[in-house]
């Protein structure tokens, strides 16, 4: 189902320097001013392009809990303040999410495909670590981690509530920099350069 590494070259994110690509090949979501096109973070896993919806037989129980839909409610970029969003939507359906709202690009492609690890064997940063990382001995297996597309982190979820923090670990870190790669461990601490952290409110149905 995964379509692989390939697909990559046609997404951008507006605020991730590090891929330097041409302004018209990069698209916004929401305010320009604030350059959030890395929303599309949003949910959850390793190496993923775009993506069919599943069958919803066919979605394992992990992904159970982030089924249906949610608002983003806010992000925040490193040590920059809490921005509050408005204007976008995320319909969860099996492994796959949707984009939607005043504030979604409309030439978005229509659907995501997301992976929530399933033992820690395949944890993201087990992967990292395997692949030369240096400083992830303390948190190869720390709780709910989470990847979409290059960006690996963690979750947090509550029957009303979503927090994700995510940071960038693609092909725009080599040599040293990736060897001295360090990703989300813990809500408590403060974001790092390059994290992202977006919170999302359970759509609540109208009366």
């Amino acid at each position: 189902m995964y379509t692989g590494a390939s697909s990559f070259g046609v997404l951008y994110w507006c605020d991730l320097q590090w891929l330097r690509v041409p302004p018209k090949n990069k698209f916004a979501i929401g305010n320009v001013g604030m350059k959030i096109t890395a929303i599309i973070l949003l949910l959850a896993t390793t190496c993923i392009g775009f993506a069919q919806v599943s069958k919803a037989d066919d979605t394992p129980k992990r992904y159970s809990k982030f089924q249906g839909d949610w608002v983003v409610a806010s992000m925040q970029a490193g040590s920059k303040p809490t921005e509050k969003l408005s204007g976008i939507t995320v319909n969860v359906n099996g492994d796959t999410f949707t984009l939607n709202g005043s504030g979604v690009a409309k030439h978005l492609p229509a659907s995501f495909e997301f992976r929530i690890p399933e033992a820690n064997e395949q944890n993201p940063y087990r992967e990292l670590q395997r692949r030369g990382g240096k400083k992830l001995d303390d948190i190869v297996d720390v709780s709910n981690q989470i990847e979409v597309f290059w960006f690996v982190g963690i979750y947090n979820i509550t029957d009303e509530e979503l927090k994700v923090a995510l940071k960038y670990c693609g092909q725009g870190l080599e040599g040293q920099q990736f060897q001295e790669f360090q990703p989300p461990s813990s809500f408590d601490d403060e974001p790092t350069d390059g994290e992202v952290r977006i919170v999302l409110k359970r759509k609540k149905e109208a009366n």
